[in-house]
């Protein structure tokens, strides 16, 4: 149940909230990001919502919570940036990347429809902060004269970039990324010189984004879902839960059928896994077969899934951030193997509270093992439940959010820091 500000509370300081993902329904890890972000913003100040998008996608849309205000920008030269869009820029967005002085990552909202909406809400309904979720939202915050600037970078793009580079091993391009790398890395160190706080959500990324005071780490967490209890488990049937448009889920579930899968069904012959999550790519589509790979996609409810799954995996090569799906498993006490990938930043101790295995060989082996075993998958399920829900709930989360909004802001009122800037105009520091 949501606490979201009334619009008779208006003493409170107000933040808009922009974001390039909308949040209701929370159906994906992003969006329970955002989620659980404003509603826990929402208990200490006024939060108004910005959401821009290059495509309407009415259908899969849920009305936001009755007395918060939210408005949906469409333009479709409006670019959210995705792992694919690095990989092969369009050609506007480097040149705005070029004109500007940011790296590709960064521009993707700098286009008319948008900036023409922040400059109505600077001008009509000026907020006390801004809080962005990604960087090229606080980009165009930025250019508009919004501020402070609160940037939430939970999934920093060097890192997963990285990681993808590393992956594909030797390519004729390969020094071009590394270069646009090397750019995209320095931008993000000088991020602290940029806004007005950054926001990591883990530890270890803290020195990613400069490494200085004004970074603060507010970690994903997870609504409290109700223990699955063991009684209608398949036990050859395993679970894999992501949006499909996410280049590392995608990887994760190829990487799962052509290298983890065949050692599996040399244990277990009868494995199967079952993928649950939207807009999977019509090459992912072609290797659906219902006894070894079965692509649910969108499903209304996981519960189900949940309840009938053994184990559930996160076979993720690639990415950054902590990964909610993991969080999800465990919450709903179910036994899951995963890669150093999927759990880096999570406080969970592996064989207690998770398996952990980073080749193809030993992921199959902690899957069989449990598959084997309904006892040792109900210890391991309950421990894990336990420690996120300890150390993993969005109130303790909310806190966290809430206080450095509060530093910003300060007791006199928020920080002018890099204000003598005209509105609309671009500025000319550069990190």
């Amino acid at each position: 149940m949501l606490t979201m500000t009334r619009a008779a509370e208006m003493d409170r300081p107000k933040v808009l909230y922009l974001t390039p993902t909308y949040p209701w329904p929370p159906t994906t890890g992003a969006a329970q990001r955002n989620f659980y972000l404003i509603d826990q913003l929402a208990a200490g100040f006024e939060v108004e919502v910005l959401v821009g998008r290059d495509r309407h996608e009415a259908g899969s849309r849920a009305d936001p919570p009755a007395g918060l205000r939210v408005d949906l920008v469409v333009d479709k030269r409006l670019r959210n940036f995705s792992l694919a869009d690095w990989w092969a820029p369009p050609l506007s967005r480097l040149r705005r990347s070029l004109a500007w002085g940011i790296p590709p990552v960064a521009s993707g909202w700098l286009v008319p429809g948008m900036l023409a909406a922040l400059r109505q809400v600077a001008e009509e309904r000026p907020p006390a902060a801004v809080w962005c979720d990604r960087v090229w939202t606080a980009e165009a915050a930025r250019f508009c004269g919004l501020g402070p600037v609160v940037v939430d970078v939970d999934d920093v793009p060097s890192q997963a970039l990285r990681r993808m580079v590393e992956l594909e091993g030797s390519y004729r391009s390969r020094w071009i990324h590394e270069v646009e790398l090397w750019r995209l890395r320095r931008y993000e160190r000088g991020l602290p010189r940029r806004f007005d706080r950054i926001v990591v959500a883990k530890a270890a990324d803290v020195p990613l984004v400069g490494g200085q005071a004004d970074v603060t780490v507010v970690a994903n967490g997870i609504a409290e879902h109700r223990a699955v209890a063991g009684d209608r488990e398949r036990s050859t049937d395993l679970l894999f839960v992501g949006l499909m448009s996410y280049p590392p889920n995608e990887d994760a579930v190829r990487y799962f059928h052509s290298a983890i899968m065949p050692e599996l069904r040399r244990r277990v012959p009868a494995a199967r896994l079952r993928v649950a999550g939207d807009e999977a790519s019509a090459s992912l589509r072609a290797l659906h077969d219902p006894g070894a790979l079965e692509l649910l996609g969108l499903v209304p409810s996981l519960d189900d899934l949940y309840e009938t799954a053994a184990v559930v995996v996160a076979p993720l090569r690639l990415g950054g951030g902590t990964k909610i799906k993991v969080l999800e498993s465990l919450s709903r006490a179910k036994a899951t193997v995963c890669t150093s990938v999927a759990a880096e930043g999570l406080d969970l101790r592996p064989g207690v509270d998770i398996e952990l295995a980073d080749d193809p060989a030993s992921f199959a082996q902690r899957c069989a093992e449990l598959i084997d075993d309904p006892a040792r998958r109900r210890a391991i399920g309950q421990a894990g439940r336990a420690r996120v829900l300890e150390h993993y709930s969005w109130s303790q989360i909310g806190e966290a959010a809430r206080a450095t909004l509060c530093a910003v802001l300060g007791e006199d009122g928020p920080k002018a820091r890099r204000r003598s800037v005209v509105p609309g105009a671009p500025r000319s520091d550069r990190p």
